[in-house]
């Protein structure tokens, strides 16, 4: 008797795990955003403003949830490869991608600029949004943002990067973990004048 209700409750778990499977895996929704043609490549931009062999010493300053420090860092000691891998993983030049993102574009005549603005229509997505400001008269980079969203089941992570070139990086990151406060971490990096 007692196999018997093993072997039944193993089944109902077992048939209960298939049918959630299944209706997890229902139709994706289909997005007509803009063409993928059209979409940055964050890797590229990165290479042609960030020269990461320049001999310069940086200012660091981190705020770790209102706690802040300052200090300096010689080039041969920034975190080039974590910071390059941020702009690998907010990349959105991939085929997969395609039409999922809408593009609004905007002149200042003031300022001389124009911004690229890319936003996600899925909000799934990692990256959610790009910002590019460029220059009017030579199309030279202004600033990069980036905003991403990595919600998880225990914890979620947003991030907000800031490239101006030869003046500042930042990187914003806000973490949620299950059973927890919210933490805020903000390092700058600033380029010497």
């Amino acid at each position: 008797m007692m196999k018997v209700q093993k072997k039944v409750s193993v089944r109902v778990i077992a048939v209960a795990i298939i049918c959630i499977s299944i209706s997890a895996c229902g139709k994706k929704k289909k997005y007509n955003g803009d063409s993928r043609v059209n979409y940055p490549d964050i890797e590229l931009v990165l290479s042609d403003y960030l020269d990461m062999e320049a001999p310069l010493m940086y200012n660091k300053y981190v705020n770790d949830n209102g706690s802040k420090d300052s200090s300096k860092v010689p080039d041969n000691k920034m975190p080039w490869t974590d910071i390059k891998e941020l702009f690998k993983e907010a990349n959105i030049q991939d085929k997969s991608l395609d039409k999922k993102y809408l593009i609004d574009i905007t002149h200042d005549t003031a300022t001389h600029a124009m911004t690229l603005h890319y936003s996600a229509m899925d909000p799934s997505l990692y990256t959610q949004s790009i910002s590019i400001i460029s220059s009017d008269d030579d199309r030279s980079l202004r600033s990069l943002y980036i905003e991403t969203s990595d919600p998880g089941w225990i914890s979620s992570t947003h991030q907000r990067i800031l490239f101006i070139p030869e003046r500042t990086l930042q990187i914003q990151e806000q973490v949620k973990r299950l059973f927890s406060k919210e933490k805020t971490v903000i390092t700058t990096y600033k380029f010497p004048i």
